[in-house]
């Protein structure tokens, strides 16, 4: 009896216990939310065709005898007719984020179904700041310019390599060159379609003419005033000078006449 017993109470135990366990752990785990609230997975069709336009985009921006045209966000706000262009536009997402004016936003909207993105490698946009720093154009040069750039040299070596593009700036040239004092200077002494300007010259010696003409005319006219001026002063002296005359020959007659009154 003793040990038919004794197994009964260490089932009902063990069995008491699992439960409890089990029921705990349904309870405090939060494993059961995260799987409740995840979102239904998207349809195949959606991820077939999804996985098809990327495809067919890669081969598009892979293939040399595609055209790409790399558009900026100034081409989308002045309204370039995208569609127009004889190439597939291309451009960066940091791009289409510049454009937030509401003008803007209708032209990008109009544009969105013949324009693609697609982001510049690492390796490219390395390359554009190294030849950026040679030039001296680093400092110019935004992020999303260095990005365009970039992206306009990945397409080059996606499609041609890049094998004929520079590494390294090209030299200045200088040319030491000195002008002859001697030789006849175009615009100065000379120039080379003389016939043309035979009328205008012939335009600017009348007017010259017209002009010294006018100041002869004036130079007369000041000359005859002053002589003018001069007789009516030789007048008047005269007048003075009689007047005078006349005033000494009355004062000199009555002592002429003064031996007849005494006598």
């Amino acid at each position: 009896r003793a040990a038919s017993h004794t197994p009964r109470p260490r089932a009902h135990t063990m069995a008491s216990s699992s439960l409890s366990t089990q029921s705990t752990s349904t309870q405090s785990s939060p494993w059961s939310k995260i799987v409740r609230d995840d979102p239904e997975p998207p349809a195949v069709g959606a991820n077939v065709e999804a996985a098809a336009a990327e495809a067919s985009k890669s081969a598009q921006l892979r293939d040399p005898d595609v055209r790409k045209a790399v558009i900026d966000a100034n081409a989308i706000i002045k309204g370039f007719k995208l569609e127009h262009f004889d190439a597939m536009c291309v451009t960066i997402d940091e791009v289409i984020d510049e454009i937030r004016d509401k003008k803007g936003r209708e032209a990008l909207a109009r544009a969105l179904g013949t324009l693609t993105t697609c982001a510049p490698s690492e390796a490219s946009v390395q390359a554009v700041k190294a030849f950026a720093m040679k030039t001296g154009d680093a400092a110019a040069l935004s992020s999303v310019d260095v990005k365009l750039i970039a992206l306009a040299y990945d397409l080059e070596q996606r499609n041609h390599g890049v094998e004929h593009l520079r590494t390294e700036p090209a030299a200045l040239r200088t040319h030491a060159k000195r002008a002859n004092r001697f030789e006849k200077q175009p615009g100065w002494d000379f120039v080379p379609n003389a016939s043309d300007w035979a009328e205008l010259d012939d335009m600017n010696a009348a007017n010259e003419e017209a002009e010294r003409l006018a100041r002869a005319s004036m130079a007369s006219l000041h000359v005859s005033d002053d002589s003018k001026d001069a007789s009516a002063v030789g007048e008047d002296e005269s007048a003075a000078t009689k007047e005078a005359r006349e005033n000494r020959e009355a004062e000199r007659l009555p002592r002429e006449d003064a031996p007849e009154e005494n006598l």
